[in-house]
């Protein structure tokens, strides 16, 4: 299966994330309003849990931020170097981030734009995401927010050509079988915190 997001990284250390704070500076102004002129600046566009970039030998290329919440992620922010975009950069970016929350529950995304921002609409309509709401004077007098949301199994779809497989794992858990690895470390976890579940572990080794 062809992974797209295999290069891609996710930031850890308080020295990747001043870089990516550089790099959001860097294109501020192609947002709407820009970053630095929205309330808390730059800094406060990127407070997302996870934060994803791609970098080559002249720096970061691209960046996206995501917070996963009880039913859903949401995309904080997602941003690509003037001289990438058109490139799959965004594309490697959103496989990263579905591969490492497959395997969580939740099966939704979400993320917003502002109403005259055409290339990511388009984007998005590509990707299987639909406008579920419109917010007017969001950020700015002048901005209408579109809300647009999509089914994981859409998203997939468009990464893979069809839906991941999901396998169900004991204990419950489900996981896509492209982030096993991550279902089986969340399995160990599970069982270190209830030893009684050792024997679904028994289980999950077999599969290893």
């Amino acid at each position: 299966m062809r992974n797209l997001g295999r290069n891609v990284k996710l930031a850890t250390s308080a020295e990747e994330h001043e870089r990516i704070r550089d790099f959001f500076a860097g294109i501020s102004g192609d947002y709407f309003p820009p970053l630095e002129k929205r309330e808390g600046g730059v800094d406060s566009e990127i407070q997302g849990e996870r934060v994803l970039y791609l970098e080559n030998d002249s720096g970061i290329t691209g960046a996206l931020i995501y917070t996963p919440g009880d039913e859903d992620i949401y995309v904080d922010i997602v941003g690509v170097s003037k001289d990438r975009r058109g490139s799959l950069d965004f594309r490697r970016l959103l496989e990263k981030a579905i591969l490492d929350e497959n395997y969580n529950p939740k099966r939704r995304i979400r993320t917003k734009t502002w109403s005259t921002n055409q290339r990511m609409k388009s984007i998005l309509g590509r990707v299987g995401f639909n406008q579920i709401a419109r917010v007017h004077g969001d950020m700015h007098p002048d901005r209408i927010s579109e809300i647009y949301e999509a089914e994981f199994e859409d998203v997939e779809r468009y990464l893979f050509g069809e839906p991941l497989p999901v396998v169900q794992f004991p204990l419950g858990v489900k996981v896509a079988a492209a982030s096993w690895f991550t279902g089986a470390l969340y399995i160990c976890y599970q069982a270190f915190r209830n030893p009684e579940s050792l024997e679904g572990l028994s289980e999950v080794m077999k599969l290893m």
